[in-house]
């Protein structure tokens, strides 16, 4: 679909990055540079690892609470429905978002990496696997992972996401946040 090579065109082409980024970065770090300082001692305290998986966990429930916000909100939902749009749920669906989506997402989403001082120790190849997944996940594969997949989200369980009548699985890596905040529907069974 035509639409959609646009939207990974401005992805790969870095155009998100260079262009979006450096404003976000600025805001996010004006707001998190007071609280990281008053968090530092303690932060500080905790090895690298602790810091990263609590920085995925943070900015996974974000993504979760983003994107339910995204649906329940008729604002956010304008926006978001750029998303939705995409006729054939594909790969290519992974980057079909609006400008302004985009920027608040990351906003919100990156706050976590930057209070716990991790921002710039994530490398390159954690971001591109973290985009791998949600290429996947957008894949409308039958995939549901088995046991696994009432952890973590499958092809399957986002499939369902864009298909179902009602907002349900709103989760970006975890499953769990669905269960937990009981906005899941049941994960459909593989092939």
């Amino acid at each position: 679909m035509r639409a959609n090579a646009i939207y990974v065109l401005l992805y790969a082409s870095g155009v998100y990055g260079l262009v979006l980024w450096p404003p976000v970065h600025d805001v996010v770090e004006t707001v998190a540079g007071p609280l990281r300082r008053g968090m530092a001692p303690a932060v500080e305290q905790l090895p690298l690892g602790i810091r990263v998986v609590l920085a995925l966990v943070l900015f996974d429930v974000l993504a979760y609470w983003v994107h339910r916000a995204a649906h329940a909100s008729p604002l956010l939902w304008r926006i978001h429905r750029v998303h939705h749009s995409d006729g054939a749920l594909g790969p290519t669906t992974t980057f079909r978002f609006h400008v302004i989506e985009i920027v608040w997402r990351m906003a919100v989403q990156f706050l976590p990496l930057y209070l716990l001082g991790i921002a710039a120790e994530i490398p390159t190849a954690a971001w591109f696997a973290l985009l791998a997944f949600n290429v996947l996940a957008h894949s409308d594969l039958s995939w549901t992972f088995g046991p696994l997949g009432r952890a973590v989200v499958s092809p399957a369980y986002h499939a369902s996401h864009h298909r179902a009548n009602t907002p349900v699985n709103f989760g970006m890596f975890f499953a769990v946040w669905d269960l937990y905040f009981r906005t899941s529907a049941t994960n459909p069974k593989s092939n």
